[in-house]
C-alpha cells in the first residue's frame, strides 16, 4: 500500500512518542535549510511545537504530544557538509543521491512521474544529471 510521505511522517513521529523515547534527540542533515518547514507544518498538526530559530532558520523543535518530548535537530550545526561527503567521510554503504530540491514543494511532495528538468537540481553537472536520469529510468 502506498501512503503519500505526510501520512508516513506522522505514523513515524507516533511511533517515537512513547515512554522509551522520551526527551530523546533526532537529528535530521541540514533541516534549517530545507526540511524544517515541511516538517514543522506536519508536527504542528500532532502536538506543541517550539521551533529555536537562530539567523531567520529553524534549527530545532521541540514537539510536546501528551506528557512526551522529543527534539528535532540539524545535525550540519555539527557536523559541517553535505551528506554525500560525510558519507564518504564515515564509508557508509549507501552514499546519498542528488535530489531535486527547486522541484519540491508542498503541493508535489507525493510527485510521480519523469526526472524533472536539471535546472531543478543544484551544483550538477550535465554528465551527473544524464547518469542520474539513467538510473532512475531502471528503477521505474
Amino acid at each position: 500500500m502506498f501512503l503519500p510521505p505526510p501520512i508516513l511522517i506522522v505514523e513515524a513521529i507516533n511511533d517515537l512518542m512513547i515512554k522509551k523515547y522520551d526527551n530523546h534527540r533526532i537529528y535530521i542533515h541540514n533541516l534549517a535549510n530545507f526540511d524544517a518547514i515541511f516538517l514543522l507544518k506536519i508536527l504542528a498538526k500532532i502536538g506543541f511545537c517550539k521551533p529555536l530559530i537562530h539567523n531567520d532558520r529553524i534549527i530545532s523543535i521541540q514537539l510536546i504530544f501528551g506528557d512526551h518530548v522529543i527534539y528535532f535537530r540539524d545535525s550540519q550545526q555539527i557536523l559541517i557538509g553535505s551528506l554525500a561527503k560525510l558519507g564518504k567521510s564515515f564509508k557508509v554503504e549507501t552514499i546519498k543521491s542528488l535530489f531535486p530540491y527547486f522541484f519540491v514543494n508542498e503541493s508535489n511532495l507525493d510527485y510521480i512521474g519523469s526526472v524533472p528538468n536539471m535546472n531543478f537540481f543544484d551544483n550538477i553537472l550535465k554528465s551527473e544529471y544524464l547518469e542520474y536520469c539513467n538510473n532512475f529510468k531502471d528503477n521505474l
